[in-house]
């Protein structure tokens, strides 16, 4: 992944994350997230359809 299309993603992150807090969640609550449930998901796994992690 090249930096450009990791900043579109953690961007898009932070978006999905702060529509379902219905408010800001802040960048270091973004990137830890992000690294758990996006890094850290095995290749195999297929990202969700609608762009947005369901939450678990």
């Amino acid at each position: 992944m090249d930096q450009a299309e990791l900043c579109h993603e953690s961007l898009e992150h932070l978006w999905c994350m702060s529509e379902r807090a219905q408010g800001d969640i802040g960048p270091r609550a973004t990137v830890a997230d992000y690294v758990a449930t996006a890094l850290l998901r095995p290749r195999t796994e297929a990202p969700p359809a609608s762009g947005c992690p369901s939450p678990e």
